[in-house]
């Protein structure tokens, strides 16, 4: 394996991180702000 390769495996997984820490977050806030609304539901504020 040559170092281009290495170079584009190591940038391809570092891409792959970022995105399924982007979708974490993502969902985690989703989850959140629904929590929050149907609490809101329920206390009648």
């Amino acid at each position: 394996m040559n170092t281009t390769m290495i170079f584009n495996n190591l940038k391809h997984e570092r891409y792959e991180n970022a995105l399924d820490t982007k979708q974490g977050f993502a969902s985690e806030y989703i989850f959140l702000r629904e929590r929050n609304h149907m609490f809101r539901g329920k206390t009648g504020i």
